[in-house]
């Protein structure tokens, strides 16, 4: 027999998540963990959780473990990729989009950036953020584009 496994992707990650990826399931309520595979994407969105469903079939003895209807949790190995980040305090957004404040020869200067993946305080961006560029973590959502600042003591801006 087999079991399917039914996991919750957002939808905004949905085309990073293919057939074949490799994924570790861990039993929420105890037991080892599983190495398994992607079997399929759905190309909907599950009206019921408002996710992507991406399903996972287990076989044989690591099937025969499972109790149908048990909760697991998925970690989907993505392919590792170079990105910038920047602390999450950065990242402000309105109705244009997301955007970060750098400083340049002592004035702030807005930058269009494409939020991405969050983890540990830190946040990927893309956009025309340049590596090295100081971005303002703190009192940013006061800030308009062209104005005058300087750095905190100790350099945080």
């Amino acid at each position: 027999g087999h079991v399917w496994v039914r996991l919750g992707i957002e939808p905004e990650d949905v085309a990073r998540i293919a057939p074949g990826m490799p994924v570790t399931l861990t039993p929420v309520f105890g037991g080892a963990p599983l190495e398994a595979r992607i079997a399929q994407v759905h190309a909907v969105i599950n009206p019921a959780t408002h996710l992507v469903d991406a399903v996972v079939r287990l076989t044989g003895g690591q099937a025969a473990a499972q109790i149908p209807g048990s909760w697991m949790h998925g970690a989907i190995s993505l392919r590792a990729t170079r990105v910038l980040a920047v602390p999450r305090s950065a990242v402000l957004s309105d109705a244009q989009g997301s955007y970060v404040f750098t400083i340049e020869r002592g004035h702030a200067r807005r930058v269009a950036v494409h939020a991405g993946l969050e983890q540990g305080g830190w946040i990927a961006v893309q956009g025309a953020l340049e590596p090295g560029a100081r971005v303002v973590t703190a009192g940013n959502y006061e800030l308009v584009d062209g104005m005058a600042v300087r750095a905190a003591p100790g350099g945080a801006p």
